[in-house]
């Protein structure tokens, strides 16, 4: 009997521990599923925004500013319609690679939808920001390669900041992508 009890505890120990894991997978997929972009595991629009309303909280206890950069890349109409959207979506999630690796301390990062990106930097005055804004034109207009080929994109950059422009994430995404724009009109 003590036999049987003993085997029994460690067979519902095991299940148990499994059953632990699967619904630890199940809440990673979800998780997942519900924050990030599919392609390219950046935040998605959700999630940034619930992650900026936190990040500008902080920032504003902290009297820190706080900048926000809409990203746009020129010229992926002209990938996704020539070569096709699977190098289309090459491009992309390179592009989210090169944006994780920017050495920054503290940033969310953002597919905002398309070939759009949207960034969050702590305690990033206007300075910085633009230092910044030339920073990602230049690399991620750097080539991309696939399969032997080398493709390039463009990049412009809007710029708003907190707390001079707003201290709302919505307006702050709003102004960057308005500023993107109005840069996009200027550019020749």
């Amino acid at each position: 009997f003590t036999a049987q009890a003993i085997l029994l505890k460690n067979q519902n120990a095991v299940l148990v521990h499994e059953m632990e894991e699967q619904v630890e997978q199940r809440t990673q997929t979800i998780y997942q599923l519900s924050n990030l972009d599919p392609l390219t595991g950046l935040f998605n629009r959700t999630a940034f925004l619930k992650h900026l309303k936190l990040t500008l909280r902080v920032a504003q206890q902290q009297q820190q500013p706080l900048a926000v950069l809409f990203i746009d890349l020129d010229g992926f109409k002209k990938i996704n319609d020539a070569i096709g959207h699977d190098i289309g979506d090459q491009v992309l999630t390179q592009t989210a690679q090169r944006l994780k690796h920017l050495p920054l301390n503290s940033k969310l990062l953002c597919r905002w939808g398309g070939d759009e990106f949207v960034m969050a930097v702590e305690n990033c005055d206007e300075l910085a920001a633009k230092l910044l804004g030339e920073e990602l034109i230049d690399v991620l207009s750097a080539a991309y390669t696939f399969e032997n080929n080398r493709f390039t994109v463009g990049a412009t950059v809007g710029v708003a900041l907190c707390p001079q422009h707003s201290r709302d994430g919505h307006s702050l995404i709003r102004l960057a992508d308005t500023a993107m724009y109005a840069q996009k009109k200027r550019a020749p």
